[in-house]
Formats: structure tokens, sequence, C-alpha cells
């Protein structure tokens, strides 16, 4: 075995040592929150800014965390609306203290694409912002795929043999594709702070939808999941490689290290200076009781029974420096909130009727209630969807098959706008939507009407609605009626039933029809609809 003097063994050991403090000071440099969960308190103005002069612009990182449940701008980002929640930040150790204060809000960035050189405006709805408290994006991949948007986070080299990689975020809609690139083993892209002229004029990418809260704690993901689960044709996944998105040590301590001792005691002169998850406390109201009662003039303790029946869904804030005048289009008041998850799917006919019709849309509760609205195209069941809305409101959650039409489009932006919460079923497995079933039964109660009438089989739209508004108000054997009929389930009010028992289905009827003088008063034969 071969033996070196100890004073050039000693040599060594110290550029060994240069070396390996070289890469961790390069590491430390990345000073960063990895991971965040999110919860709400006040905003004070000495925490944000925002930004409004060319003077002021600057760019940074945006980076996909698989740790942040919630994406995090900080002031590179154009803040252009505070929601009335603030969160509480907590790291993953005790040792650390939390982060408080800290808003959530819809903020814009800009993206310049290097092969076109256009500029996109990338706006990230209820995010939290971290002002200069951390110096890059943090981009949470599961937020931004509930949004729609194809995220393929897996580097090219390091994709399955089978399957190749994109590496990049695709936008379906615009048909825009940010491509991703790696610093060090985390992916991400290059943004700026965009000018209010590019806000206003360039093509808008949402990153992250706003009008829907996002609730990364919600029992709803894993429901989801345990869905797919249950299919029995879903095949067992196999294991997967996993991916450590970010690890960072900073600069080591002032000691001396002994060169002669460099194996055992390397490691403890290096410091992890990165959060590397965190917590939250959780959601709270912007306003509180306290301030309630002041503001109402009323004792506290109906202005706590008043916080726990009401929410506070469209505060704005004007503590800071306006840039923009405040929204006016406020959807989410304008109609009433439904508490029920709606279904949804398309139901098809062989003939069209008089007014043009070959399909309708059907929207449907678990407890009964229905509504199905004639369409010439499937490509108008967006405005059905608004049809519902209008008529009826806004469900809280809307369930459907993974059709274009049903997922993209005017169905998915009347969605956004009015906060309603989308999910899809898996592929082939229609079992899983409750609409199909529905659709059977109001294709069976249509056909006896029309069957028992012998009316014009181009009358089957009127038909279809005329036994959905029947169906609507009889009392089920449905469990979740207790006895009751799905429209006062759903409305709360005790139905009436008057207009519908005077006639049935295309019963011919004697009209009456006044006529103009000097003609005379006569009675023409008619058909009941």
């Amino acid at each position: 075995m071969m033996t070196f003097p100890p004073s050039l063994r000693e040599r060594r050991l110290k550029r060994l040592l240069v070396a390996l403090l070289t890469i961790a000071d390069r590491m430390s440099r990345r000073q960063q929150i990895n991971a965040i969960i999110s919860s709400a308190r006040r905003i004070k103005a000495s925490q944000c800014r925002i930004i409004s002069s060319v003077e002021s612009l600057s760019s940074c990182r945006a980076e996909l965390d698989s740790h942040a449940d919630t994406c995090a701008v900080n002031e590179t980002a154009l803040v252009l609306e505070y929601t009335d929640r603030v969160v509480d930040v907590g790291p993953f150790s005790n040792d650390y203290q939390p982060m408080e204060e800290i808003p959530i809000v819809k903020a814009a960035l800009a993206y310049d694409d290097a092969v076109t050189g256009e500029t996109f405006i990338l706006l990230f709805g209820q995010a939290l912002y971290f002002g200069s408290k951390i110096d890059h994006i943090l981009l949470n991949p599961n937020q931004i795929r509930a949004n729609g948007i194809e995220v393929d986070d897996i580097p090219r080299f390091l994709a399955p043999k089978n399957k190749s990689s994109t590496h990049s975020i695709y936008f379906p809609e615009e048909k825009v594709r940010i491509p991703l690139n790696l610093n060090g083993c985390i992916s991400g892209f290059n943004v700026r702070t965009p000018t209010l002229h590019e806000v206003n004029n360039c093509t808008t990418l949402t990153v992250t939808n706003h009008d829907i809260q996002w609730d990364p704690r919600s029992l709803f993901f894993q429901e989801q999941e345990d869905i797919y689960e249950s299919n029995e044709s879903l095949l067992p996944l196999e294991a997967q490689d996993r991916i450590i998105y970010s690890m960072q040590v900073n600069k080591y301590l002032t000691e001396q290290i002994d060169p002669i001792d460099l194996s055992s005691n390397i490691h403890l002169k290096l410091e992890a200076s990165s959060i590397m998850a965190a917590s939250s406390a959780n959601r709270r109201l912007k306003i509180g009781a306290e301030e309630l009662s002041k503001k109402w003039a009323i004792g506290k303790q109906i202005a706590n029974d008043t916080v726990k029946a009401t929410t506070q869904i469209f505060i704005r804030s004007a503590i800071h420096r306006i840039q923009r005048r405040f929204r006016t289009k406020n959807n989410t008041l304008r109609y009433n909130h439904l508490n029920a998850v709606f279904r949804s799917d398309t139901m098809f006919a062989n003939v069209r009727s008089i007014a043009g019709h070959a399909m309708a849309q059907v929207f449907c509760t678990d407890f009964g209630y229905a509504k199905i609205t004639p369409m010439a195209l499937k490509s108008e069941a967006g405005y059905a969807l608004q049809d519902l809305i209008r008529d009826i409101g806004i469900p809280k959650h809307m369930h459907t098959d993974d059709a274009k039409e049903l997922t993209l489009g005017t169905w998915k932006k009347v969605c956004q706008d009015h906060g309603i919460g989308m999910s899809h079923t898996e592929a082939k497995s229609p079992f899983q939507n409750r609409a199909e079933g529905i659709i059977g039964e109001i294709k069976r109660h249509t056909h006896r009407f029309m069957s028992r009438t012998r009316s014009p089989k181009r009358l089957w739209d009127f038909c279809a609605i005329y036994a959905v508004e029947l169906r609507n108000r009889l009392a089920l054997p449905l469990y979740g009626l207790h006895g009751r009929t799905p429209y006062e389930v759903l409305t709360g009010n005790t139905p009436d039933i008057s207009e519908y028992l005077e006639y049935e289905w295309y019963q011919p009827i004697w009209i009456f029809n006044p006529g103009a003088f000097p003609e005379q008063q006569r009675i023409t034969s008619s058909s009941s609809l």
C-alpha cells in the first residue's frame, strides 16, 4: 500500500475540503421556501407593493415545486388584485419561525418566447405573495393541472423508454407551450415583471384559476383518486422513480475543520438553509367577528354567528395604490348559489325536432333534480350551462365526462367565471356519471308520453322538457329526498302542480280567439304541448 508524507496527505485533504465547500457555497445562494400550504389573516400594507414604473421591472425564475401546495410569487410579479384571505406559512421543522400575514393575490408575470419573441402574460390566481422574502416563483404542479393545464415535469433524459417527455407546460386552449429547462435538477423557466401596457394588450395565459377558491387540504382530491383506484379495469401501477426537485445547503461555518477527520465532521459544518416543507394554519376570513361588530355596531355574539352563517367571497382591497379599475363584473353575487353537486351529459336523438334540435344537455343532482336544454350542436353545451345558472343558480360543483365541449371553450370559461369546480370521469367509465342513468329515465318517460298520444317524433324536445318538469315535482323513492320532491330539496320551496293538472301531453284543446271588430269571436282547436 502506497503511503504519502504527512504534509502531502494534508494538502490533498485540504484541496478536497475546498472543493466540497465551494459546491456548498454555490448551492447556498439559492435561498428559498420549497414547500408551502395556505391559511389566512390580514394584509399589511408594508408587506406588499405593486409595480407601477418601468424602473421597478425585474426578472427571476419560476420553478416547479412538488412540495408547494399553492403557487407563490415574489416582488417580480405585478399584483392585480387582493382577496379577502391570507395565510400563515410554517416550515416542516419547529426550529424555523413561521411566516405570518402572507396574502392571497391575483398576480401577473410576463414570459417572452425565445423562438417567436412574443410576450405572454401569465395570470396566477389564488397565489401567495411573499414579496422580497423569496427570490423566485414557486409553481405547484397540481394547482396548475386543476386548471386544465398540462404539466410535464419529467426531463427528457429521465423519461421512460416507452414514453417520451415534452418537459413543458402546455395550454391546450391557446395551443401555447412553455418549454422547461433545468437549473441543477429543478425544472423551470424565466419570467419578468410585465408592464401595464403588456397586461392590457398581450395574450393572456391563465395558469391558475382565481375565481375558484383553491383549498389544498380539500378531501376532494383524495375522493377523486379513490374513484380511479376503485375501478376494476384499472391495471396496477408500476413503481415509479421519484425526483427530488430541490435540495440546498448553506455556507460552511467559520469553525476550522480537521482535515484528518474530514469524513466524520464535514456534515456537521454544512447547514441546510432552505425550507423544504412547510405547513400553515387553516384559512381565516379577512374580516372577523370583532371587526364586524365595530363596523355594523352589533354585539360580538351576533357578529360571531353572522360570520359563521355568511360568506365573504368578493371583498376588494384598496389599501394599496390602485393601478386598475375595480371589476364590476361579479357573476358570483348575481345568481343564487346552489348547495348541490351537479352531473351533466349530452342526450342525442336520431330525429331533428321542428325547432332544429338534434340533442339536449342534461343536468342532474344525486337526489333526482334534472334540467334539460335542447341543442342543435354539441358546442352549445356551454350556453346550456349558462341557462342553468340563470334559471336555477350556480352549482357548487360540476361533474362530466372528458368530452372537449364539457371541459374546454365556453363551458370552462363559464365555470371559471362563476367559481364552479370541475371534475371528470375516467376514460371509458360512463358509470361514474349519474347523468347517464337520468338520461335513460328521461328517455323512457318521454317515450311513454309520445307512444300513448301518438304525437309526432319531431316534438321530442318539447315532450322531454315536459317530462323533466314533472319528474322534478315527483316524490321519488330516493333516500336523499326523505319523502319530498327534488324541486323542494334544491330550492327550499314547496312546488305547486296546479298548472300541470289541467291538461295532459298533446291533449286536444279549444282556444278562444276574440278577434278584432267587426270580425266575430270564434273558437279554434289546437293541441296541448
